[in-house]
Formats: structure tokens, sequence, C-alpha cells
């Protein structure tokens, strides 16, 4: 019997699907996992837009003889925004939560703009590893209400979920009520799918767009034209994991990590240090016998066992089910608490997850891998 699968965020109330544990374990990607758990050690710089526009385009416009016998009017700005120091536009920045509108009022002059590019690429590096420090757990179809993980959900949490089971459930139905009917279409916290790490990118594409709207003045005119040449309005932030340190799989809730490195010498080749968590090839730590495997063989939880897998183990019953989870490297790693240390089970987690890749594939695995 077939069992579909559900990823999912419990903080964030986000969720992703996976039709077969089993395929998507042993050959599918969980680099959109990883990239929301990974802490980027940076961001990589993007050229001035207004500079690139000014530089690209001015000899274009001092040759236009008709638009210099025609002179477009000149643009109104915000300029008394400009009489504030800059703790008070960063303080009027920080109360404007949606993205698009800190793009927004960033159009209003060159100085209100300096200040906004910085603070969306501030919150881009942030919300990047959105996954972070957040409860985990991939839910079996068939994992039934009455048979929750214990200590995962909150009172609130359970509150709700029983709500949605008087409203939605007829206890005379011969159907099972299931944990994944009581966490989806919540009235109060409806789940929403996620696909990847960072912000919605719609806030670069609008400070982009609406620098090239249909202005009359000189400078919008320059951007419009540079719209229509196809060249790159904004370069859209990129995070950078270059590190000399040694990347962490960090469990936050029981204080274990699991180092990567130990997954790449699994494989025969070395670490890249520029790549941080997304190594190429086969030992990419995103395909395959990968962190985001180890990972999610320890968070499943459901009543029914069956995973589209040959290993008989108990992965529906997962150790680290609920916990809280990031991906950091060493020096940036978060200090125990008093009294407790981190506990290394890389070799725990490592023999586990080649459990699985003998049980599928036999004295071959290492082929595998």
């Amino acid at each position: 019997m077939k069992q579909s699968w559900m990823l999912v965020n419990l903080d964030r109330n986000e969720m992703e699907n996976i039709s077969s544990l089993g395929r998507r374990m042993l050959n599918g990607s969980w680099d959109n996992l990883i990239g929301m758990l990974a802490q980027p050690t940076g961001i990589k710089s993007v050229p001035d837009l207004l500079s690139k526009i000014e530089q690209d385009t001015t000899a274009d416009f001092k040759s236009d003889k008709e638009r210099k016998s025609n002179p477009p009017p000149q643009r109104n700005t915000l300029g008394r925004l400009e009489l504030f120091p800059d703790e008070v536009l960063l303080c009027i920045f920080d109360h404007i939560h949606k993205q698009e509108d800190v793009a927004s009022l960033s159009l209003t002059s060159r100085y209100v703009y300096n200040i906004g590019y910085e603070v969306l690429q501030r919150r881009y590096m942030t919300d990047t590893a959105s996954w972070a420090g957040c409860r985990l757990v991939c839910i079996g179809y068939y994992a039934e209400f009455n048979d929750l993980p214990p200590g995962v959900f909150t009172s609130q949490e359970l509150d709700e979920m029983k709500d949605r089971r008087r409203e939605t459930w007829n206890p005379k139905s011969r159907k099972v009520f299931t944990l994944q009917d009581s966490l989806l279409n919540r009235p109060k916290r409806p789940m929403t799918t996620r696909m990847g790490p960072g912000i919605s990118l719609d806030a670069y594409d609008h400070l982009s767009m609406t620098f090239c709207g249909a202005q009359t003045d000189l400078e919008y005119q320059k951007e419009l034209k540079l719209a229509r040449t196809g060249l790159p309005y904004l370069g859209r932030p990129q995070p950078t994991y270059a590190s000399d340190y040694p990347w962490l799989l960090c469990n936050l809730s029981k204080l274990q990590f699991i180092r990567l490195d130990a997954i790449t010498r699994l494989h025969g080749r070395k670490l890249d240090p520029d790549k941080g968590p997304f190594q190429p090839g086969r030992c990419s730590f995103g395909r395959g016998f990968s962190i985001g495997m180890l990972l999610v063989s320890r968070i499943c939880w459901s009543t029914d066992s069956t995973a589209s897998l040959a290993y008989k183990g108990n992965i529906h019953r997962g150790v680290w089910v609920g916990d809280r989870f990031e991906i950091t490297t060493t020096d940036r790693m978060q200090t125990a608490r008093s009294g407790q240390e981190w506990r290394d089970v890389t070799d725990e987690v490592l023999n586990e997850g080649i459990e699985i890749w003998k049980a599928e594939y036999g004295k071959n695995w290492r082929e595998k891998l």
C-alpha cells in the first residue's frame, strides 16, 4: 500500500508534498530543504543599479537631438526624507513588513534608495535560511490523529487540530481522521506550499520594473531604455557559503550534530570550501546519499510503516521528529545550554544511512552513492 508524505515546517505552517518517500530519498534532490536550513556566510555583491544606468545610457541620450530640444519635466522626489538621519530611515524601514513596499519607498530618492537596498539585502540573507530553528516533521498519509508524536505540538496547535476534527470528520464514517487532515486547511493557520529558500523575489522585480515604468523625465527614460534593451536592471542577490570552517547539520533541540565533510569522504572526494553545503557532482549534499536524505530519514512519522524502501527499520518513527535544525559552520554554531554539551552523532547517523543503501542495493551499495 503506497503512502504519500508531507514535509512540514510546523512553526511557519509551510509544507512540501512528497509523492514517494523512497524514490525521493534514493534519487531525489533535497537542495531546497538544505537551502532553507543553511545559514549563508554572505551575499554576493551586485552592481549599483542607478550608477549602471547612468554609465550605460548617458552617452546615447546626449546624442539624441530630439530629446535635447524637448527636455522632459523633472520628477518630484520625497526630498524631505533625505533630511532624516540614517537611524530614523532604518526605523521607518523596520516598520514596513512587505518587501514590495520597502522597494517602493527606496525609489523616492538616491539617498533613500541606498539605505532601502541594504535593508532588502539584509532581509534576503536572513530569510534565505527561513526554516532554520523551526520544528520539522515528515508526515505520512496514514499517520492517524490518535497517534501523534509525543511532545511535538503545542497546546494551541492541538486545540486547533481538534477543532478541525470536530468540524470536518464524521465519527460514523469508516474513514480514519489522519494527522494530515488535522493540519491542512485550518481556518486560523492555513498551510502554504514552500518550494525553496529566500524571500519572494517579487520585491526585487518590483524594484527593478518600477524604475522602468512609464515616466517622462530623463532619468527614468534612461531606465526604460535599459529595460527595452534587455540589460539586467537589478542583480538578484545570491547568498554565498564560502567558509574555511567545517559545515554541520545541527539538531538544536537535542544538541547533536552531523559533520558534512564525512559525507564527502564517504564519496571519496574533497570538500570544496567555496560551495559550503552545496557540493557539485555525485557527492552533492542535496542529492542521493546526502545530508538532506539523512535528516529526513530521522523526522518521518506515520502509523503505517510503508515508505517505498527495502529497508525494514522503523523509519516511520523518527527519533528527530519535530526537532529544530540549522546548517551552519563550526565557528557560528549556537552555544550549548548551561550544563549541556554538543554531541557528535555523525558516525551513528551515517551508519543508519548506509543500512538503508545496503538494503536497497546490496553489496554494490557504494556504487550507488
